[in-house]
Formats: C-alpha cells, structure tokens, sequence
C-alpha cells in the first residue's frame, strides 16, 4: 500500500502514516526499510509499506519505505 507520514515522534520513534485507503496506520522505527543507524520517518514523507492486523485500535505498518521525501 502507498500512503504518507502525517505525524512522528521522533524522541519515541514511532508516529502515523495515512494509507491511500484513508486509514490510519501506527509505523514503529524497527520497520522502516533501507536505513542504517537511528531511522525516521518525515511527516508528508510518501511511503509504501504491508499492513499488520493487529488487536489495537489502528493496524499496524511492516516494512516501511520511503518513496519519495518532501
């Protein structure tokens, strides 16, 4: 799925990326892709990643990468 970084934390390394279908995903730094050393994540940042059902209220993104940075 393709989506964009609308919100990150950088201090917590975790933050929210809203996927083309309009929902909200929770994205955790261990599953940006491609990086080596601290990973971040950029708000307005185009991603593309793989969804991960999860038990909390927002699913969760794998395999997160940075197509394109703002």
């Amino acid at each position: 799925m393709v989506g964009y970084v609308f919100s990150w934390n950088e201090k917590r390394g975790w933050g929210f990326i809203r996927g083309q279908d309009d929902t909200d995903y929770f994205a955790h730094y261990k599953e940006i892709l491609g990086m080596i050393g601290f990973r971040k994540l950029i708000p307005d940042d185009e991603v593309e990643f793989s969804v991960i059902p999860s038990g909390n209220p927002k699913n969760s993104a794998k395999a997160v990468k940075i197509r394109r940075c703002q």
